[in-house]
């Protein structure tokens, strides 16, 4: 199984189950639409995968050069 299978197999389902006991159960009154109040968590989720996806390799690129360039770190 690859990693993004890994990853979104529990996510599909975690995100069904409360979605399941949301409607089943509802906990207060809603202020909005639940349709648009998902649809930005969704969103909400997507745009952050895709930022750690872009942002930690560089970062950890970023840190080493510093480190490299100040000649520290732990073999330094």
């Amino acid at each position: 199984m690859s990693e993004f299978l890994a990853r979104l197999v529990p996510f599909v389902c975690i995100f069904a189950l409360v979605g399941f006991l949301e409607w089943k159960y509802p906990f207060r009154q809603l202020a909005c639409r639940k349709g648009f109040r998902w649809f930005n968590n969704i969103g909400l989720v997507v745009v952050d995968s895709l930022a750690l996806r872009i942002v930690l390799p560089v970062l950890a690129v970023s840190v080493a050069e510093h480190v490299y360039s100040h000649q520290a770190g732990l073999f330094g």
